[in-house]
């Protein structure tokens, strides 16, 4: 009786075990034959045979999942369209925002115009005030003698 409580200790063929994995096996023959018992299973009496699913159920699953699908696909389409149209934009390509660019640029040419009118003045102020310099130190030149 207590033979047939033991479990049978499976044999396994020479050619499923890798050789470097087992280090012991080329000094014991049948090291390579041993196992964990511990990670092993222990079942009493017979293992029942699993239930075939049910249909019905797998289909409403299947169902179920082909909706989310199509959901999470509809709001890629969506998604992907706003990254169209912000690119679009981001070209140009809107009529509003070319009316923009265009008014941008008039505003940046008066801008550099009114920058180069202001630099010139301050040239010609700056030559004022070097000929201004000129005539002092001329007039501290005579004054000196």
């Amino acid at each position: 009786m207590a033979e047939a409580d033991q479990l049978e200790q499976p044999v396994i063929p020479p050619a499923d075990v890798d050789a470097s994995s087992t280090p012991a096996a080329d000094a014991d023959p049948e090291a390579r034959y041993r196992y964990d018992e511990s990670k092993l299973i222990k079942v009493k009496g017979r293992v029942k045979r699993p239930s075939k699913p049910d249909e019905a159920e797998r289909n409403i699953q299947i169902e179920m999942l082909k909706a989310e699908r199509e959901k999470h696909s509809r709001r890629m389409d969506e998604i992907k369209e706003i990254i169209d149209s912000l690119r679009a934009t981001r070209n140009g390509s809107n009529s509003a925002t070319q009316e923009i660019v265009q008014r941008l640029r008039s505003l940046q040419q008066q801008f550099q115009t009114v920058l180069r009118q202001k630099q010139h003045i301050r040239e010609e102020l700056e030559s004022v005030h070097r000929s201004l310099d000129e005539l002092r130190s001329a007039q501290r030149a005579l004054r000196d003698r």
